[in-house]
């Protein structure tokens, strides 16, 4: 599939963003992979085959960060005098 085809296929529009901001964060990526399964099919995904598993897997691991969690506080400089001393 081409670029174009995927982001055609694949984008929201701005009513759309909306409706899937009203689902709990957990849940907008379901929500916003059945509305546009839904417009493009005229169903709502039912099946094992319907959806692409290989297409799916990142989503499922989308939340998973290996290299750990750095808390960033723009408010405050890093004294490098300090650290280099």
């Amino acid at each position: 599939m081409s670029d174009r085809s995927f982001i055609e296929i694949w984008s929201l529009s701005y009513d759309d963003i909306a409706w899937v901001e009203s689902f709990n964060r957990s849940s907008r990526v379901w929500a916003a992979l059945q509305l546009r399964f839904f417009r493009r099919h005229g169903r709502f995904p039912s099946r094992d085959g319907d959806l692409d598993g290989n297409g799916l897997t990142p989503l499922i691991y989308l939340h998973i960060n290996p290299y750990g969690r750095y808390e960033v506080d723009l408010d405050n400089r890093i004294d490098f005098d300090r650290l280099a001393a």
